[in-house]
């Protein structure tokens, strides 16, 4: 797509690795790759996550190793499925447009179950 690649997390599955190269960047960092980004990809659920909540379009890489139902189900919720790919079909991925208001109504959907289950929970 012509984009500038970048990483944001270290490399800490390296334990070769010197410990400068293993420090995780702070939070704030972290965050903001979202709002810098242009496209995600990434093997990390939360990084899935944070795509969805910050509007980004995103490829997840299926880790069976990291578990892979986490992803399904997080994905299938907002009808994303197609966007949980393989490592080795990572060349062929056709990226669709997000129907960004779709997944907000679901995302709107979700928050006042679950306000309404704590409020529920602290009336008993």
């Amino acid at each position: 797509n012509g984009l500038v690649p970048f990483r944001t997390n270290s490399k800490v599955e390296d334990y070769d690795a010197p410990i400068l190269e293993r420090l995780q960047p702070p939070v704030e960092e972290w965050l903001r790759s979202f709002h810098d980004a242009e496209l995600v990809i990434t093997d990390s659920f939360h990084a899935c996550v944070f795509s969805i909540i910050f509007r980004k379009p995103f490829i997840c890489i299926g880790n069976k190793g990291r578990g892979s139902a986490r992803f399904e189900s997080l994905l299938s919720m907002f009808g994303l499925e197609d966007r949980l790919v393989d490592i080795s079909d990572i060349d062929d991925v056709p990226l669709s447009p997000i129907n960004w208001q779709y997944v907000e109504e679901i995302l709107l959907q979700k928050k006042e179950a679950a306000i309404a289950f704590i409020k529920n929970s602290l009336d008993k």
